[in-house]
C-alpha cells in the first residue's frame, strides 16, 4: 500500500465521508438519528461515507489509475444524487423539521461531490 499516491483531493473525499457518517449519527429528522427508521436515503448516505472513507486505501492499493478513477467517478455520482435528494428535502421538509445531523451530511455530499469531480478531472 502506498498512500503516497492518495491527492488531495481524495483526502478531501474521506473527510467528507466522515462528516456524511457522523450526520447519520446526530439528530437528523424529528429530533432522531437517521437510523432510528432506516430508508433508502439513509442507506445511500450510509454507503456514500463508507465509500468515502475506503477511497484512500483504494488509491493507495491500486497500480493502476484505473480503479481509483472508478470508484471516485461512481461516488462523485452517489454524492450528487444524495446532495440533490437532500437539497429536495429542503425544500419540502418533513413534519419533524430537519435537524444539525441533515445539514452535516447535506454538507459532507456536497464537498464530497465537487471534491471528487476536481479529483476525477485531474486523471484525466
Amino acid at each position: 500500500m502506498n498512500f503516497q499516491r492518495v491527492h488531495p483531493g481524495e483526502w478531501l473525499v474521506a473527510a467528507s465521508g466522515g462528516l456524511v457518517l457522523i450526520g447519520l449519527l446526530l439528530p437528523f429528522s424529528g429530533g432522531d438519528p437517521a437510523f432510528s427508521q432506516i430508508s433508502l436515503l439513509d442507506l445511500l448516505l450510509l454507503a456514500i461515507a463508507a465509500g468515502g472513507l475506503m477511497l484512500p486505501t483504494v488509491v493507495a492499493r491500486s497500480n493502476t489509475t484505473d480503479v481509483p478513477i472508478t470508484s471516485e467517478t461512481f461516488l462523485a455520482f452517489l454524492a450528487t444524487l444524495a446532495a440533490l435528494i437532500l437539497l429536495l428535502k429542503i425544500v419540502w421538509p418533513p413534519d419533524g423539521g430537519l435537524q444539525e445531523g441533515f445539514y452535516l451530511s447535506l454538507a459532507g455530499c456536497l464537498m464530497m461531490t465537487v471534491a471528487g469531480w476536481k479529483s476525477v478531472s485531474r486523471e484525466s
